[in-house]
Protein backbone atom coordinates (compact mmCIF):
# COMPACT_ATOMS: atom_id res chain seq x y z
CA UNK A 1 0.00 0.00 0.00
CA UNK A 2 3.01 2.35 0.92
CA UNK A 3 4.00 2.07 -2.98
CA UNK A 4 0.72 2.89 -3.79
CA UNK A 5 0.20 6.35 -2.00
CA UNK A 6 3.74 7.35 -3.14
CA UNK A 7 2.75 6.59 -6.75
CA UNK A 8 -0.44 8.50 -6.30
CA UNK A 9 1.53 11.75 -3.90
CA UNK A 10 4.01 11.75 -7.40
CA UNK A 11 0.98 11.33 -9.78
CA UNK A 12 -0.58 14.46 -8.23
CA UNK A 13 2.35 16.41 -8.04
CA UNK A 14 2.95 16.05 -11.93
CA UNK A 15 -0.50 17.05 -12.86
CA UNK A 16 -0.26 19.90 -10.78
CA UNK A 17 3.20 20.89 -11.76
CA UNK A 18 2.62 20.55 -15.58
CA UNK A 19 -0.27 23.74 -16.31
CA UNK A 20 2.17 25.77 -14.00
CA UNK A 21 5.23 24.60 -16.41
CA UNK A 22 3.33 25.17 -19.71
CA UNK A 23 2.27 28.57 -18.77
CA UNK A 24 5.73 29.35 -18.05
CA UNK A 25 7.07 28.07 -21.21
CA UNK A 26 4.89 29.73 -23.11
CA UNK A 27 5.98 33.37 -21.56
CA UNK A 28 9.05 32.47 -22.46
CA UNK A 29 8.44 31.95 -25.99
CA UNK A 30 6.50 34.94 -26.35
CA UNK A 31 9.68 36.71 -24.94
CA UNK A 32 11.95 34.70 -26.92
CA UNK A 33 9.86 35.37 -30.97
CA UNK A 34 9.36 39.36 -29.79
CA UNK A 35 13.09 39.45 -29.40
CA UNK A 36 13.67 37.22 -32.83
CA UNK A 37 11.03 39.78 -34.30
CA UNK A 38 13.29 42.74 -33.44
CA UNK A 39 16.37 41.36 -34.16
CA UNK A 40 14.80 40.23 -37.77
CA UNK A 41 13.51 44.50 -38.18
CA UNK A 42 17.05 45.36 -37.41
CA UNK A 43 19.18 42.95 -39.57
CA UNK A 44 16.39 44.06 -42.85
CA UNK A 45 17.58 47.66 -42.02
CA UNK A 46 21.34 47.02 -41.80
CA UNK A 47 20.91 44.94 -45.25
CA UNK A 48 19.04 47.65 -46.92
CA UNK A 49 21.28 50.58 -45.85
CA UNK A 50 23.90 48.19 -46.78
CA UNK A 51 22.53 47.89 -50.40
CA UNK A 52 21.65 51.43 -50.95
CA UNK A 53 25.31 52.41 -50.22
CA UNK A 54 26.76 49.49 -52.50
CA UNK A 55 24.44 51.07 -55.22
CA UNK A 56 25.57 54.42 -54.28
CA UNK A 57 29.42 53.42 -54.52
CA UNK A 58 28.95 51.53 -57.79
CA UNK A 59 27.03 54.83 -59.51
CA UNK A 60 29.70 56.87 -58.54
CA UNK A 61 32.98 54.12 -59.92
CA UNK A 62 30.89 54.32 -63.04
CA UNK A 63 30.24 57.87 -63.82
CA UNK A 64 33.77 58.43 -62.77
CA UNK A 65 36.64 59.57 -65.23
CA UNK A 66 38.92 56.37 -66.36
CA UNK A 67 42.50 58.08 -66.65
CA UNK A 68 44.57 57.41 -69.45
CA UNK A 69 48.61 57.30 -69.71
CA UNK A 70 50.42 58.38 -72.59
CA UNK A 71 53.45 56.67 -73.81
CA UNK A 72 55.56 59.21 -72.79
CA UNK A 73 54.34 59.23 -69.38
CA UNK A 74 54.75 55.78 -68.58
CA UNK A 75 57.68 54.62 -66.28
CA UNK A 76 60.24 52.81 -68.00
CA UNK A 77 60.30 50.14 -65.00
CA UNK A 78 57.14 48.76 -66.43
CA UNK A 79 58.05 48.29 -69.58
CA UNK A 80 62.24 46.71 -69.31
CA UNK A 81 62.13 43.49 -67.53
CA UNK A 82 65.26 41.91 -66.19
CA UNK A 83 65.76 38.63 -66.65
CA UNK A 84 67.08 36.71 -63.66
CA UNK A 85 68.64 33.43 -64.00
CA UNK A 86 68.02 30.78 -62.39
CA UNK A 87 70.74 28.28 -60.51
CA UNK A 88 71.01 25.00 -61.97
CA UNK A 89 68.94 21.88 -60.34
CA UNK A 90 70.57 19.80 -58.05
CA UNK A 91 69.84 16.21 -59.02
CA UNK A 92 69.57 14.20 -55.68
CA UNK A 93 70.77 10.74 -57.38
CA UNK A 94 74.16 12.88 -57.65
CA UNK A 95 75.37 13.32 -54.74
CA UNK A 96 79.25 13.99 -53.69
CA UNK A 97 81.13 10.43 -52.96
CA UNK A 98 82.16 9.47 -49.58
CA UNK A 99 85.95 10.36 -49.07
CA UNK A 100 87.49 7.53 -47.59
CA UNK A 101 90.62 7.44 -45.27
CA UNK A 102 93.82 5.82 -46.25
CA UNK A 103 94.39 2.81 -44.71
CA UNK A 104 97.64 1.88 -42.63
CA UNK A 105 98.74 -1.52 -42.98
Amino acid sequence: MPLEELFLVLLGLFVLATPIITVYLLVKFRALRSEFKQFSEATAEKESAFRREFSELKRQIASAPIPVQSTEQRSPTSETKEVIPLPKPVSPLASPKPTIPAQRK
